[in-house]
C-alpha cells in the first residue's frame, strides 16, 4: 500500500506516503489507513517503498483481501465491506440489548424479494443457525434491527437465493464483538457501534462492551456500568466511559480495540459567501465555491474533510493542513455536506449548500463602534491615545483583523465582539471582514483631505451616474458587497437605477466597481 497513518504524535495521525519515508520504521509508528492495523514501511530494492501489514492479525489478512481484490471501491466501500453490519445496543430498564443492523431498504427492492420468496438464517462463526429474519417485519427505507440473545464473535448471514439486490445491500456478515471490548457511540435511543477504525475523541462519553472488567485509569473515567440481556451466564457487560486525555497510552489503548483516539476536529467556519453565516447552515445559492477555514487548538498537523452528496456519501476528499486552514468546494445544485470524520459513525454532518428555494436574502452586519465610549463610523480616521479605548461589536460573526506596517498583526476570527481592542498605535489600519468582504478599515494616522477623497460628497447625481456609465471595459460578477452599497445611494436616484439593472445582470465593468469600492471606502457614500 502506498499510503499510512503516522501515529508518532498522538491524536494527531496525519497521512504520509510511503515514497517520501526514508528510513524503514519500528511496528507501531503506521497503521492501516482502512483496518487500522499496524502496518510496516519497507524501502524495497526490486519492490517500489510501500507499507505492509504486520502478520498475524485475521483483520489485517480480511484487509489485505480486499485491497488486493476490491482496489476499484473507495475507502469508505472498503471499510463498509471490512466492518460488515454494524450492532446496536438498547437501554431496557437498568440492562441493554443487543441488536445486528441492517442497512435501509428501499421499497420496490424489498417487495421483490418477499415475492421471490427471499429467506435469509443467521449463523454465528461455527455456522451453526441462531435465527431467521421474518421479511414482515422490515419495512421499507428504514434500518432494522434484530436482537440477539447469544454474544458471539461474529455472524454470518446465509440466503435463500444469493446474488439478489438484498444480499449485495447487506453482504455476508456482521461486524466483529472484539473480544477486549467494542465500542458504541450513545444515541437517543439506539447506540450503533463504531466501526473498525472509527474514531473517537476525549471529553466524549461512549459505551464500551466488553467481557473483562472496565476500571478507572489515568486517562480513562468509567461513569456508569449494565449488564447485557443475554442467554446463559451475563459476562459481558456494557460500561460508559470516557476518555480524559490523549497520551501515547491511551491512544495504544483505543488502537488494541481497534478505534482511533483523536483530537476533537476543528471547527468548520464559513469565510464565504457571506450568508452562510445565518446558522452557519446554508450557502444559499446554486452554484458556485464555498470558501472555508478550520479553526483548532492545534497548531500543525492535516485533516481529511469528507464532501458528501445528498446521500451523505463521500464524493470526494480534501485534505488541508492546519498551518493552511483554507478550502473551497464547488456547489453545483445539489445538497452537498462537509464531514471531518467518517460519516459511517453516524456523526453529525454539516450542511453546507442546497438549491435556492430558502434562500435568505443576504444582509449587511449591524456594526456598533466605540472609540473612547463614543460611536464611530466605518472608516473612521483616529489619533491613538494612550489607555483609550476600541471596542468592536456586531450581529453577525467577522473577523477583525490589526494591520501594522502593511502585515496582518493580530487577527480575532469569527467573533461577535470585541470590548477592547489592545495595544493600538499610530499607521494600525483595523479591518472589519464578513465573510471575503471588508469594511471601510479604520485608520490610526492623519490624512489631508483632498478633492480626490471628497469627490463622492461633491458629485451630483447626474455627474455620478455619468462618470459610471462611461466607465468601460471588461466586465465583472457583482459581489455581495455592491449588493449592499446601492442602499447607500438613496439620494441618488438615476445612479440607484443604474446600479438595480446591473444587480439584475449580474455583470457591473471592472472600472465602474472600482470607482464605487473607492468611493466606499473613502466615505463618499
Amino acid at each position: 500500500m502506498d499510503r499510512a497513518d503516522d501515529n508518532s504524535k498522538p491524536g494527531t495521525p496525519i497521512k504520509v506516503q510511503a515514497k517520501d519515508i526514508s528510513d524503514d520504521s519500528d511496528v507501531g509508528q503506521y497503521s492501516c489507513i482502512l483496518c487500522g492495523e499496524p502496518v510496516r514501511h519497507y524501502n524495497g530494492e526490486i519492490q517500489k517503498a510501500h507499507f505492509r501489514h504486520i502478520e498475524g492479525s485475521s483483520i489485517a489478512r480480511n484487509c489485505e483481501l480486499y485491497a488486493k481484490n476490491h482496489s476499484g471501491y473507495s475507502d469508505d466501500e472498503l471499510k463498509r465491506k471490512i466492518s460488515g453490519l454494524p450492532f446496536y445496543l438498547r437501554q431496557i430498564g437498568d440492562s441493554f440489548k443487543l441488536y445486528i443492523g441492517f442497512w435501509p431498504v428501499d421499497g420496490s427492492t424489498l417487495a421483490e424479494e418477499k415475492r421471490i420468496g427471499q429467506k435469509i438464517v443467521i449463523k454465528n462463526e461455527k455456522r451453526i443457525q441462531i435465527d431467521v429474519i421474518d421479511s414482515a417485519k422490515i419495512r421499507a427505507d428504514e434500518t432494522y434491527r434484530l436482537p440477539i440473545s447469544w454474544v458471539y464473535e461474529s455472524y454470518e448471514l446465509s440466503y435463500e437465493r444469493s446474488g439478489t439486490p438484498l444480499s449485495e445491500i447487506w453482504g455476508e456478515k456482521s461486524s466483529r464483538i472484539f473480544k477486549n471490548g467494542t465500542f458504541f457511540r450513545i444515541g437517543d435511543i439506539y447506540s450503533r457501534s463504531i466501526s473498525l477504525n472509527g474514531i473517537i475523541t476525549p471529553d466524549t462519553s461512549y459505551y464500551l462492551l466488553s467481557q473483562y472488567p472496565v476500571t478507572d485509569k489515568s486517562f480513562l473515567k468509567v461513569e456508569e456500568s449494565y449488564p447485557l440481556l443475554t442467554e446463559g451466564t451475563q459476562k459481558w457487560k456494557v460500561y460508559k466511559i470516557r476518555f480524559t486525555k490523549i497520551t501515547r497510552e491511551s491512544a495504544q489503548y483505543a488502537r488494541d480495540h481497534h478505534v482511533q483516539l483523536r483530537e476533537k476536529p476543528p471547527e468548520i467556519i464559513p469565510l464565504w459567501p457571506p450568508s452562510i453565516q445565518n446558522n452557519q447552515k446554508y450557502i444559499h445559492q446554486k452554484t458556485g465555491s464555498g470558501t472555508y477555514y478550520l479553526k483548532s487548538s492545534q497548531g500543525d498537523g492535516k485533516w481529511e474533510v469528507a464532501i458528501l452528496d445528498k446521500y451523505k456519501r463521500a464524493s470526494e476528499r480534501q485534505e488541508v493542513s492546519l498551518k493552511n486552514p483554507i478550502f473551497t468546494i464547488e456547489v453545483d445544485n445539489k445538497i452537498k455536506y462537509l464531514s471531518l470524520f467518517d460519516n459511517e459513525n453516524d456523526l453529525e454532518v454539516i450542511l453546507v449548500a442546497k438549491d435556492d428555494k430558502t434562500a435568505i436574502p443576504y444582509q449587511q452586519p449591524v456594526l456598533e463602534l466605540k472609540w473612547m465610549n463614543k460611536r464611530i463610523v466605518p472608516g473612521s480616521e483616529l489619533k491613538a491615545i494612550k489607555n483609550a479605548d476600541l471596542s468592536i461589536k456586531s450581529n453577525m460573526k467577522c473577523d477583525i483583523i490589526r494591520m501594522r506596517n502593511q502585515i496582518q498583526n493580530l487577527i480575532f476570527r469569527n467573533e461577535l465582539s470585541l470590548p477592547s481592542f489592545p495595544d493600538l498605535v499610530d499607521g494600525d489600519t483595523i479591518i472589519l471582514r464578513h465573510g471575503l468582504d471588508s469594511f471601510p478599515p479604520l485608520y490610526f494616522r492623519k490624512t489631508k483631505s483632498t478633492a480626490e477623497n471628497t469627490f463622492g460628497n461633491n458629485l451630483s447625481d447626474e455627474a455620478l451616474y455619468l462618470k459610471l456609465i462611461h466607465q468601460r471595459g471588461i466586465t465583472i460578477p457583482v459581489s455581495a458587497q455592491l449588493k449592499y452599497i446601492v442602499a447607500g445611494f438613496e439620494n441618488y436616484p438615476k445612479t440607484s437605477e443604474y446600479l438595480k439593472k446591473s444587480l439584475k445582470t449580474g455583470k457591473i465593468p471592472n472600472q465602474a466597481a472600482k470607482c464605487l469600492f473607492k468611493m466606499y471606502y473613502q466615505g463618499g457614500i
